[in-house]
């Protein structure tokens, strides 16, 4: 997962609302709130950078120990993929 690369599919809308992401998969129906530092993360992925690269930008960016980052952004990116809001890019 860490060097994989991954795309927003086009069923999916968001919108930011005041520093925090929206997300509505219209396949499912289901809405989807992230907050700043999942927005973040939403928006490094759409960017097309990959968890590893993420990693490191958040790691020198907030306080929290590496460990827990990464998992965090590992978990979070697990949840996307699973909701159908984000694709592994081929």
């Amino acid at each position: 997962m860490t060097q994989q690369r991954y795309a927003v599919p086009e069923r999916v809308l968001v919108q930011e609302v005041q520093g925090e992401a929206v997300l509505l998969n219209l396949d499912s129906e289901q809405y989807y709130a992230l907050d700043r530092i999942g927005t973040r993360v939403w928006e490094l992925l759409a960017a097309g950078r990959s968890a590893a690269e993420i990693r490191q930008e958040l790691i020198g960016t907030y306080p929290a120990q590496a460990g827990r980052i990464a998992a965090d952004i590992d978990d979070l990116i697990a949840s996307l993929l699973a909701a159908g809001l984000l694709q592994v890019r081929v």
